[in-house]
């Protein structure tokens, strides 16, 4: 049990992770959402 807890949270984390990867390289690459990514960044 406390083994599938951990393996949760490191999923989640990397998920977290990889989504703020993508979500800058989207954000970095598309000049016409910028503000809009800088508002979804201050979330």
């Amino acid at each position: 049990m406390y083994d599938y807890l951990n393996m949760m949270k490191c999923l989640s984390l990397y998920t977290f992770l990889f989504f703020n990867i993508i979500w800058s390289v989207f954000c970095s690459t598309s000049n016409s959402r910028e503000t809009f990514c800088k508002y979804l960044v201050y979330i």
